[in-house]
């Protein structure tokens, strides 16, 4: 799914700047207005957080920011000054 990967792949870079990487990463929260995009959005997870496995928890929500908003992620990450 073009949002998710959208999503994660800038994920990746914020984590990128603030000296991190997809093993810090703790905890996601994915929000999708359909569950029939669980598979895409499950296989965009999988793309970017390869090695990594953190918490990943999918629940189905009626509606987002926008009506063109499919999904909506959020990203935890323990970031320490040795990363």
């Amino acid at each position: 799914m073009e949002q998710a990967d959208y999503i994660f792949r800038k994920f990746i870079n914020l984590l990128k700047e603030a000296g991190a990487n997809a093993s810090d990463v703790i905890k996601i929260k994915a929000y999708v207005t359909d569950m029939s995009l669980a598979k895409e959005v499950g296989e965009a997870y999988s793309r970017y957080f390869k090695e990594a496995r953190p918490l990943f928890t999918m629940v189905e929500t009626p509606k987002l920011n926008r009506p063109s908003q499919m999904v909506e992620i959020e990203l935890e990450a323990f970031i320490t000054d040795e990363n």
